[in-house]
């Protein structure tokens, strides 16, 4: 199982990562900078969990509550879609109480899903 932490700075952009990205999705910190975060978040997860991702991103910005995590479909680079179970906390809020910043460590979940299905 592949895993990976990532620490993301929302008002400056700045995103950092383990180098064991590469491994569990096959993108470079720098070729996701050179797209951009958003536009890279926005190219490589499944339409309808971007609307999960979305919506549960709200709920952050509204509430006080700084653990996050969820199961999305997310494209490798070599084009295969792999399963992320992702758990992360807000580590820092803007005065007016929204996110700042996250830390999030991520799970290759691939497997788990496959089993889970051929047991069913």
């Amino acid at each position: 199982m592949f895993t990976y932490s990532s620490e993301f700075h929302i008002l400056i952009g700045k995103y950092s990562l383990h180098r064991s990205k590469l491994t569990l999705v096959g993108y470079s910190l720098p070729e996701i900078r050179a797209r951009g975060t958003f536009q890279h978040y926005k190219d490589t997860y499944k339409p309808e969990h971007l609307n999960i991702i979305d919506e549960s991103w709200n709920f952050y910005e509204k509430n006080t509550d700084d653990i996050f995590s969820g199961i999305y479909k997310k494209q490798h680079k070599n084009g295969k879609w792999i399963w992320i179970y992702g758990i992360g906390h807000i580590s820092k809020r803007k005065p007016d109480g929204t996110p700042e910043q996250t830390l999030c460590i991520a799970f290759d979940f691939t497997n788990r899903i496959i089993t889970d299905k051929n047991l069913r």
